[in-house]
């Protein structure tokens, strides 16, 4: 591997320890039972975190809630393969 994939390698494994993305295992392609337990992963952590944060302040102090996100212009369909 040249410098710059051990950088983007380095770069999504700090991603998924922070964000705790869901990486699709090398080697795997749609219709692999392996990828298609990832994407159904994929989809019930979409489906129960996909949230805006809202935060509003008022004289009582700072009030956050969450709303579901508009997915109508763009929803998202298969998750993204960064390989």
């Amino acid at each position: 591997m040249n410098a710059s994939l051990d950088h983007i390698h380095f770069l999504l494994r700090r991603l998924h320890s922070v964000f705790k993305l869901i990486l699709i295992p090398d080697g795997t392609f749609p219709g692999d039972p392996e990828y298609e337990d990832d994407r159904t992963r994929w989809k019930s952590n979409s489906d129960r975190w996909l949230k805006a944060s809202v935060a509003e302040w008022n004289p009582a102090g700072p009030r956050i809630r969450y709303e579901e996100v508009d997915l109508s212009v763009y929803p998202p369909t298969d998750p993204r393969d960064y390989r």
